[in-house]
């Protein structure tokens, strides 16, 4: 029997977990429309379910810092869907393939610490680093992933999904994926 979106938030609100979304923030030509996420988020918001949101930002044919207006936009957008709804995680689409950085940054919490996703990216600007290549932050009080959290794969292929499923280390069997793309 498939899962479905529903099935998951049920399981998480009867669980009292948080979903941690996992979304590639790309800017493509200069050009990201963060509406798609937000979409995504309505149901949670419905449900009151939890969700940490893990953004790795994906830079293509654009000036290095680009993607930070939509960082910006992105959590002026979700404020008003604070502490149920917030970005807990910002890594340059680098990590998403083969660092263990990531793994410390979700699953512990143990990164860099930063109080908004905009202060994270401003520090890695400063230190010359920009979107792909930001190594992985955690940002406000996130503390990393607990026994009864489920994870949802946003604009990811099912391959790259299934590879961060395994540098995570998440248990296939018994962790509830969905993946959906644009």
């Amino acid at each position: 029997m498939a899962n479905t979106l529903e099935s998951f938030m049920e399981k998480l609100k009867k669980t009292h977990g948080t979903c941690h979304l996992f979304y590639i923030l790309s800017a493509k030509n200069g050009e990201e429309d963060t509406s798609f996420l937000l979409k995504l988020l309505e149901p949670f918001s419905l449900k009151n379910v939890r969700v940490a949101i893990h953004l790795f930002l994906k830079n293509k044919n654009c000036k290095p810092d680009a993607l930070f207006p939509f960082v910006r936009e992105l959590e002026q957008a979700l404020t008003p869907f604070r502490p149920f709804i917030y970005i807990a995680s910002l890594s340059g689409d680098y990590y998403n393939h083969h660092d263990t950085a990531i793994f410390n940054a979700v699953i512990a919490g143990d990164a860099p610490r930063f109080s908004s996703a905009e202060n994270a990216l401003i520090s890695s600007y400063n230190d010359r680093v920009y979107d792909n290549f930001m190594t992985p932050r955690v940002i406000a009080d996130f503390r990393g992933v607990h026994e009864k959290d489920g994870f949802y794969f946003a604009d990811f292929s099912p391959l790259a999904a299934g590879e961060l499923t395994d540098i995570l280390k998440l248990n296939k069997d018994t962790r509830l994926i969905l993946t959906s793309e644009k």
